[in-house]
């Protein structure tokens, strides 16, 4: 009987194995939509000691809002007039009550 618990465990540590490759061969990187963008402005966040506000221009009609938790790794000073990497189609969502209609990628 103990064998045929260790045969369970085997075949459905291979049937989590299986379900993983097909789901990392249907991922579709082309689907990203990455950008170069210009940080215009930049304040901490007025709710969150750890958070940025920025204004980044994308080459869109209007600059974006993205919130971003740089303030312990990157100076205000520093991410002022920067150009940076953003992912730019993903769902705004609110971050402690503001806005963020992108994710910054590196600074």
């Amino acid at each position: 009987a103990g064998e045929a618990k260790q045969d369970n465990k085997g075949k459905g540590g291979k049937k989590a194995e299986g379900a993983a490759a097909p789901e990392a061969e249907r991922m579709d990187v082309s689907r990203l939509d990455f950008r170069v963008g210009k940080i215009v402005a930049v304040e901490k966040h007025p709710d969150a000691d750890t958070l940025y506000v920025e204004t980044v221009e994308l080459g869109e009609e209007k600059p974006r809002t993205i919130v971003s938790g740089l303030v312990n790794h990157i100076p205000i000073e520093q991410m002022r007039d920067r150009l940076a990497v953003f992912m730019c189609n993903l769902k705004a969502s609110k971050m402690r009550g503001i806005s963020s209609e992108g994710m910054i990628m590196c600074a």
